[in-house]
């Protein structure tokens, strides 16, 4: 046990901040507002864990914000799980290394590790029961691969000139939902022609039937650097932007699209997705 000075004498520190997680919206940038889940998942597992869920739930503190406490044992490096049993948002798994306790405490030879060092903020895309607000323009769609369906997939949009004008997260059901935020042309096309891109594993995860998540790629993130340097609480890995490395190209063709804009348009015919060699 710690003990520290306060303006009231000495007090023992008893519990610490190992690391502090939020979740933002994409679409909106901010935290959503939707309840979430999140857990540190389990290395070992026991014959009671759930296998739906192999993970230490995170202390709440609102729908998109949550806390991870220092205790004993804990490992160096945790893999956080986000999800949304209730499809709004696709799931995400974030591998991430921890402050070591000891070096939480300011000292003379060390700077206070403050709690924005100590916080993994991270944007989960749209899921297929996401409502979403009027006048959206929305592309849905599935894929599949030639064995069966594409889980996780990365889905991007561009329009005509070749800008990206929407992202998407496939899920466990190869489902992904595009909304096209980026409209910045003046005035506004009637119908926007758009072209998507798909990205996914070259090989094939082998799925839990028990876990959805289980074949869900781990990114690894990296650790805000010691203060004073200031803490990464932004970046394209973050928000789901960069393409994973152990994801490819599609062989095919990219699949054109006409969005009549501010509506949704649901793809009547799945997308194979055949990996580049």
């Amino acid at each position: 046990m710690t003990m520290i000075d306060t303006s009231v004498g000495p007090a023992a520190v008893l519990h610490r901040l190992a690391l502090a997680v939020e979740v933002v919206d994409p679409l909106t940038d901010r935290l959503a507002v939707t309840p979430l889940r999140a857990g540190r998942e389990l290395l070992r597992r026991t014959p009671t864990t759930d296998r739906h869920w192999p993970c230490v739930p995170l202390d709440s503190g609102g729908p998109a914000r949550f806390k991870l406490r220092h205790q004993r044992p804990l490992p160096k490096r945790v893999v956080v799980r986000l999800d949304d049993p209730a499809r709004r948002y696709v799931p995400r798994r974030l591998r991430i290394a921890l402050w070591p306790v000891l070096q939480l405490d300011q000292g003379p030879a060390q700077p206070y590790v403050t709690t924005a060092h100590r916080l993994l903020r991270a944007w989960l895309w749209p899921g297929a029961a996401l409502t979403l607000p009027a006048g959206s323009t929305v592309v849905r769609g599935r894929v599949v691969r030639q064995e069966g369906v594409a889980r996780w997939v990365r889905v991007v949009a561009r329009d005509q000139v070749g800008r990206i004008v929407g992202r998407a997260h496939g899920d466990d059901r190869g489902e992904f939902v595009l909304v096209v935020a980026d409209q910045t042309a003046n005035p506004l096309p009637t119908v926007l022609s758009l072209t998507l891109r798909i990205h996914a594993r070259g090989q094939a995860p082998l799925p839990d039937p028990l876990d959805p998540c289980a074949d869900l790629l781990v990114e690894r993130i990296r650790r805000s650097a010691a203060p004073p340097a200031a803490p990464v609480l932004d970046s394209p890995r973050l928000r789901g932007t960069r393409v994973p490395k152990p994801y490819v190209a599609n062989a095919r063709p990219d699949t054109p699209v006409d969005v009549p804009t501010g509506t949704e348009v649901v793809l009547p015919d799945e997308l194979l997705f055949v990996p580049t060699p």
